[in-house]
């Protein structure tokens, strides 16, 4: 009778072996994922500047032209204001059809020579970003908690 109660012994120990094995990528993944959202979340809610110190401001479509580029694409002319004086600056890029252009872009300009300005090519709501961190949260804390309910559990069947 031993010998068969150590034979189980051996069995679900090996069981709960590689069954920690297969899980064990799962949390690494869902660890990966939590950071990635997190990251991302961060990066959309983070007031950026741009290369050199460049500043973000909020401009508006008044134009756009079909030249310049790729056939087919129609690149916005975005209006901005910098202390009372009004600029303009064409996007270099382009989107594929009129339906796609935005009202508004964000871009950067340079404070020490307003006239120098990129429109930012992507224009994320704020509400992802916030969206994405308490996700990507959600993720690692249940990642985390998952694995040590499943040690719990596969060792207390004994």
């Amino acid at each position: 009778m031993p010998e068969i109660q150590k034979h189980q012994d051996i069995n679900h120990s090996n069981f709960v072996n590689s069954q920690l094995i297969n899980f064990i990528p799962f949390v690494i993944l869902n660890i990966f994922i939590g950071v990635v959202l997190i990251i991302g979340g961060f990066s959309i809610l983070v007031p950026e500047t741009g290369e050199d110190g460049w500043l973000r401001v909020t401009g508006a479509t008044v134009n756009s032209t079909l030249n310049g580029g790729a056939p087919n694409k129609i690149y916005p002319i975005v209006s901005y204001t910098v202390d009372g004086q009004d600029y303009q600056v064409q996007s270099k890029n382009g989107v594929q059809a009129e339906r796609y252009l935005q009202e508004s872009y964000d871009l950067y300009y340079n404070p020490q020579n307003p006239t120098e300005a990129e429109v930012v090519r992507d224009n994320t709501p704020p509400i992802i970003g916030t969206i994405m961190i308490p996700a990507g949260i959600a993720i690692i804390v249940f990642a985390l908690l998952g694995r040590r309910r499943f040690k719990r559990r596969q060792f207390t069947k004994r």
